[in-house]
C-alpha cells in the first residue's frame, strides 16, 4: 500500500511539474486509487482480530502433559523445516520454517 501511494505522490508531482498531461494524470490517478481501494479491501478482509497474546515457554509446553503427542508434532513442525542430527560428530542442524 505504501508503495501504491508513494506512486500517487510520485503522479502529482510529475502533473505540477508539467511531465504529465491532465487526461494522463486523470487516468492513472483513477488506477492508482482503484489498486488502493482493492489493497485496503484485502487488507481488512485478511486481518485478524487482535488478541492479547501471552508469551508461553515452548520447551515447557513440550515437556508438559498439557497438549497431546500430535499437537505437540504440529507444533515443531510449524517451527522447523528440518532437524538432522549427525551421531559420529554429536551435531545437531536445525532449519526453521521461512515466513
Amino acid at each position: 500500500m505504501e508503495r501504491e501511494k508513494k506512486k500517487l505522490e510520485r503522479l502529482r508531482d510529475a502533473y505540477e511539474a508539467g511531465a504529465e498531461t491532465l487526461e494522463d494524470y486523470c487516468r492513472e490517478k483513477a488506477r492508482l486509487q482503484a489498486r488502493l481501494t482493492t489493497l485496503t479491501a484485502d487488507m481488512k478482509r485478511l486481518s485478524f482480530p487482535s488478541v492479547a497474546h501471552k508469551p508461553i515457554n515452548i520447551s515447557s509446553l513440550l515437556r508438559s502433559n498439557q497438549i497431546t503427542g500430535q499437537e505437540k508434532n504440529r507444533l515443531l513442525h510449524t517451527i522447523f523445516k528440518r532437524i538432522v542430527f549427525d551421531s559420529t560428530k554429536n551435531h545437531l542442524d536445525c532449519y526453521y520454517q521461512t515466513i
